[in-house]
């Protein structure tokens, strides 16, 4: 999602989306010297938090090393153990960094732990500052387990009120004691790797691995139900509602979005400024997945993480690729730099353009036979047969986080995509 469709606009400066277990570049902690008395060992697990409106969203940290020997540093949410990709410590100076999420933590290592803030791109190339804090401890939201009256396990139909409209949302948690793990699906995509913990009749949630700042609270009510509010980076409480039931259900995204006619054209520059369309020699009777996306986006990233080694095991039996990015920054040296961060990190060997900024409404606008709703979540997949007629459109992504429906998914874009390389060239 791209939760993207969800973010109210102060979100914009805070969280761009959410890291599966994805294809990401090895890390690395240079100068690293022995702590000073009193300073914490930086090797071990890490609490960390990020002061957001909602209070305190914690999340984990592992600092360890690297095949290579050399210390490296991880983002911990439920099953998730992200990589980041740049990290150094010079002196008592520590850097966290993802550059292909514009992702920054600054802090100073002391005998207090770690003390910094987190600097995250935004729509509108704004940044957002948040304080941040760790220290050594292996705990979520609180340190010793309460007695859980709330059983989070299963499925929860939800609703989330967000820009004065209702977007429903389908909640499937694990728990086992008083933690609980799991994601909300919507109908754009997914909140990733959720983790959290029931005290009584409370839930509490978070997740932070470089780029959505998410923090979830509810209580339970009369017959079940769960009232709470959700929190999207410096942005405004979101209010939500979820109860239980086995058998919700959202609609299906290969028809939320919907194409005007069965072409679908594009002509945009390459981060090199060279134009590129569908008129190019490389998709000449080539199967195309088109997708629009995002580097700001986790859920984009998630996507990417099966999509390049998908498209090159099949690109000799007649596949190819290409993303349409919108990015927050509007000047186009800067879009094209984010791009390239984007690319390296997710191994990406087909072509990313700069199709325009980040914004929805100017999204459709380049992209007019997308329809009446145009660009409704970051990613949009379409795909295109080898004449590139227009087949099919996904909208959103859910990604590793959604276990099973993770699976459904690549299972059945594999077998369509095997069709379609299936059928003829164009005579």
């Amino acid at each position: 999602m791209s939760n993207a469709s969800l973010m109210p606009p102060a979100m914009a400066r805070a969280a761009r989306g959410f890291l599966p277990a994805c294809l990401l570049l090895a890390t690395m902690l240079v100068g690293c010297a022995p702590s000073p008395p009193g300073v914490p060992a930086l090797e071990g697990r890490w609490r960390g938090e990020l002061m957001t409106p909602g209070g305190a969203l914690p999340f984990g940290i592992e600092f360890g090393r690297d095949e290579q020997g050399a210390l490296a540093a991880w983002y911990l949410n439920g099953a998730e153990r992200a990589p980041v990709t740049e990290v150094s410590l010079e002196g008592d100076q520590l850097v966290l960094a993802i550059p292909a999420l514009a992702s920054r933590i600054g802090a100073t290592l002391d005998e207090r732990g770690l003390t910094g803030q987190l600097e995250l791109l935004g729509r509108g190339a704004e940044t957002a500052v948040i304080p941040f804090s760790a220290r050594p401890a292996d705990y979520r939201f609180y340190p010793t387990p309460a007695p859980a009256s709330l059983d989070m396990n299963g499925r929860w139909q939800a609703e989330f009120l967000a820009f004065g409209q209702t977007i429903p949302a389908v909640g499937e948690f694990v728990q086992e004691g008083s933690r609980v793990t799991g994601t909300f699906l919507t109908p754009t995509g997914d909140y990733r790797f959720l983790e959290g913990e029931v005290r009584d009749r409370e839930l509490y949630l978070s997740t932070f691995a470089g780029g959505h700042v998410f923090l979830f609270r509810a209580t339970e009510g009369p017959g079940g139900v769960l009232v709470g509010q959700f929190w999207s980076g410096l942005g405004e409480p979101q209010s939500w509602t979820a109860v239980a039931d086995p058998v919700a259900e959202l609609p299906d995204p290969w028809s939320r979005t919907r194409i005007a006619g069965d072409r679908f054209e594009f002509a945009f520059p390459d981060p090199q400024g060279q134009p590129v369309s569908l008129a190019d020699p490389r998709f000449a009777g080539q199967v195309v997945i088109v997708t629009i996306a995002g580097s700001w986006c986790p859920n984009s990233h998630d996507e990417a993480a099966f999509i390049v080694p998908f498209v090159a095991a099949n690109a000799d039996r007649g596949l190819a690729a290409v993303g349409l990015m919108f990015e927050h920054h509007a000047k186009f040296e800067l879009a094209s730099e984010a791009l390239r961060h984007y690319q390296a990190h997710q191994r990406i060997d087909f072509p990313l353009l700069v199709a325009g900024t980040s914004n929805r409404r100017q999204a459709s606008a380049a992209l007019r036979e997308l329809g009446l709703e145009g660009v409704v979540a970051f990613p949009t997949t379409v795909v295109l047969d080898r004449q590139h007629r227009v087949r099919r459109v996904h909208t959103g992504f859910r990604g590793p986080a959604t276990g099973e429906h993770y699976e459904q998914w690549q299972s059945e874009f594999t077998a369509f995509i095997d069709e379609l390389l299936a059928e003829p060239p164009p005579g």
